[in-house]
């Protein structure tokens, strides 16, 4: 499974955005594995794609260490179901691997849901971003560093933006979000590794 780290764009997402390559098998199938039949061994190996993506992201911004991961939160329901919140579970060994190289990174999960939402599978854009508005809070912790949110998965960055809104509106500094994968929008061009 190789990395193609990158950085992408998603409209109305402003800041820097990396991802660890393109949502394709076999990315897609580990993904699936993972969270959908319980294939937990899967999850650490998502976890250096993640970790690869943050790395991209620092040495390419320059960002000053330590950085404060903060997960998307599964849902209590995606939880319930699969005995874990995925995401958080993969920025935590995302940042276990960074801290072997000596890159200080602390993962705190300071995101929650406020509400129920719609599966966002077989949503337009427009209702994925509908659908998410104001469905996160952000519990206010002092935290030591700027703020870096993460995900599995980027479509059309709307549980980012959300994210983004969520920690912002509570105080917190984030300077950008890395994900392991981002799918190709048919509106987007081709995006390569960048050196």
């Amino acid at each position: 499974m190789s990395s193609s780290v990158h950085q992408c764009c998603r409209v109305g997402f402003t800041l820097p955005l990396w991802t660890g390559g393109v949502y394709t098998n076999p990315v897609r199938q580990i993904i699936s594995a993972a969270k959908d039949h319980h294939r937990l061994d899967g999850v650490n190996l998502l976890s250096l794609r993640l970790a690869y993506a943050l790395a991209g992201f620092l040495d390419h911004t320059g960002e000053v260490l330590p950085v404060v991961l903060v997960p998307v939160p599964s849902t209590k329901e995606a939880v319930r179901t699969r005995g874990l919140d995925f995401t958080l579970e993969l920025t935590k060994k995302a940042s276990i691997h960074l801290g072997r190289i000596g890159v200080d990174t602390r993962v705190a999960p300071v995101l929650s849901h406020t509400r129920s939402t719609m599966d966002q599978g077989n949503l337009t854009t427009a209702a994925r971003f509908a659908n998410l508005h104001e469905s996160l809070q952000a519990s206010r912790f002092p935290l030591e560093g700027n703020v870096m949110i993460t995900d599995d998965v980027v479509t059309t960055g709307a549980s980012l933006t959300e994210a983004y809104r969520a920690l912002d509106q509570a105080g917190y500094q984030v300077v950008g979000a890395s994900t392991i994968a981002a799918t190709q929008l048919r509106s987007s061009p081709p995006q390569g590794p960048l050196s």
